[in-house]
């Protein structure tokens, strides 16, 4: 019997596991910032392209989308290799951390935790 440890994706679903934030007015702060240090301007509903993606991937973030909803649930880390190394505290240590460094955005470590989960496009 084999055994599959993590996350498993097909064509027909994306599971995902973040360290992050929920909260809509910190989620659009972090979009605004990570856009503008790549040298763009946040524009919502014209900046939802493939670039977004990118500049999040760049910036070390992930950005999980519902399928057919153009609104972020979360901005975090992907946690599931960080998770081999570190407790879910000092990830969220190191997340608000580095909004603050890197952004200049006070993230409440209170707003900070693990989100887990499937979308399914089927």
């Amino acid at each position: 019997m084999k055994i599959r440890m993590g996350f498993v994706t097909n064509s027909s679903s994306t599971s995902y596991l973040v360290v992050g934030v929920p909260d809509e007015d910190v989620i659009q702060k972090i979009r605004e910032a990570v856009a503008a240090a790549d040298g763009k301007e946040f524009n919502h509903g014209v900046y939802e392209d493939r670039h977004e993606y990118d500049a999040m991937d760049k910036a070390g973030l992930v950005l999980p989308f519902h399928p057919y909803d153009y609104d972020p649930f979360i901005v975090g880390y992907d946690a599931e290799e960080l998770l081999e190394t570190m407790s879910v505290q000092q990830i969220r240590e190191k997340f608000v951390a580095d909004m603050k460094e890197r952004f200049g955005i006070d993230v409440p470590p209170e707003k900070v935790y693990l989100d887990y989960g499937a979308d399914y496009d089927g």
